[in-house]
């Protein structure tokens, strides 16, 4: 962590002069030194210097925190193997499903407008394509928007 020295000193001078002004006199002489320290780290397996202090407390723990991340991996592994395809067949069920509504409304449309109802049939089958064409449009649209989060969650460049 850098420090500018011009913009911390002055903010910690503006900081300690007024409360020391304000101290009593028997505690002016005295100085108290700080220091606050905070680390951090994501993800299941926390860095070597962490690891080697927990197996310096208990004997053993940094081999059972490494198969703990074993597992965890393994057992996410085993769910997304299940629930990909799930997302996959209930996805091509929703196409063929979207796919046969949307000839039925035609198919009625048209057969409205052969009965003589013009307007009710054209607008039927007017709301049924645009419906369709906006879904496709929405449709691209989110998995380009998916696409764009993921590159720039992982790092890679994106196109």
């Amino acid at each position: 962590m850098s420090k500018s020295k011009g913009s911390d000193s002055s903010k910690t001078n503006e900081i300690l002069v007024p409360t020391i002004e304000k101290s009593p006199a028997s505690a002016r002489g005295k100085v108290i030194v700080g220091e606050v320290s905070q680390e951090y780290f994501s993800g299941p397996i926390p860095p070597p210097s962490v690891m080697r202090q927990y197996e310096e407390i208990l004997p053993g723990s940094a081999e059972r925190i490494l198969k703990m991340a074993e597992n965890q991996s393994s057992h996410r592994i085993s769910m997304e193997s299940k629930i990909i395809p799930r997302q996959q067949r209930e996805s091509t069920l929703g196409q063929i499903f979207g796919f046969i509504l949307s000839l039925l409304l035609i198919g009625y449309g048209i057969y409205a407008m052969k009965e003589g109802h013009a307007w009710i049939g054209g607008i039927i089958v007017t709301v049924t394509l645009v419906s369709l064409a906006a879904l496709f449009v929405v449709g691209r649209h989110k998995i380009k928007k998916d696409l764009d989060n993921k590159n720039s969650d992982s790092g890679a460049p994106i196109d």
